[in-house]
């Protein structure tokens, strides 16, 4: 099962290049992101994510696809780190955000890094393994 602790290790500071965005964001906040980041992966892959793998190589691994979705909307959202939403004003005859800039990312469409964590190794580059090429 994906959780919050599992997430925390998961972007511990020594382990993740993006550890100090995640732990900007409050608690309630990473929680709720984790809940949809696991709904939206679960509709993807057809069954829940589980953490049962048992090295951090083993492919795919949806529970870490949770975990850089997870914080891909909570980067993508309107909210900021410090878990204010932000002002709201109108432009153009319509309610916008401030704190949303045109053009951001889509916090509910699969972020690069969920998704090369979601397909199985296809190379060389990803298993280890050497590729003879023959002329016949």
């Amino acid at each position: 099962m994906v959780t919050l602790a599992g997430a925390n290790v998961y972007f511990a500071p020594t382990k993740h290049v993006l550890a100090a965005v995640w732990g900007q964001y409050e608690g309630k906040h990473r929680e709720a992101a984790l809940y949809q980041a696991n709904q939206l992966i679960a509709r993807h892959i057809g069954v829940e994510p589980d953490d049962d793998a048992t090295a951090i190589t083993n492919r795919p691994r949806p529970d870490l696809a949770v975990y850089e979705q997870a914080l891909h909307m909570l980067r993508a959202t309107p909210f900021t780190a410090d878990g204010k939403t932000p002002t709201r004003k109108w432009n153009n005859g319509r309610m916008s955000d401030q704190e949303t800039p045109q053009g951001a990312a889509d916090p509910y469409a699969i972020c690069n890094e969920a998704m090369r964590l979601l397909q199985w190794p296809t190379g060389p580059h990803e298993t280890g393994a050497r590729i003879t090429m023959m002329r016949g």
